[in-house]
């Protein structure tokens, strides 16, 4: 199967995280902090998130893990694909907050 179907899948799911995280960031930059509570263990392990997340952004993108393109086997691709459903779906609780 051609290494394009799974970069379909991972920029449609990116985009899809994206937009359910941003209301979100919008609602909380609104609402100030009265103390910043962020360490070093938090920066660390944040900037650790943001390069996971745009790691295969830059696979699709560019040439550079053109070393990361080969025939991919369904079985593998529909579990992975399964896997980030639920993990999307999982998310969606979460993002809209707590009902009243």
């Amino acid at each position: 199967m051609n290494p394009w179907v799974a970069k379909v899948i991972i920029l449609l799911a990116s985009i899809v995280l994206v937009s359910i995280r941003a209301p979100h960031g919008q609602r909380r930059r609104g609402i100030p902090a009265v103390r910043s509570r962020k360490g070093k263990l938090e920066i660390v392990l944040l900037t650790m998130a943001w390069l996971a997340f745009f790691l295969p952004l830059i696979w699709i993108a560019t040439p550079v893990l053109a070393s990361a393109d080969y025939a991919l086997r369904p079985v593998p691709l529909l579990a992975g694909t399964v896997c980030l459903t639920l993990g999307v779906v999982a998310l969606l609780p979460i993002a809209r907050g707590p009902r009243r």
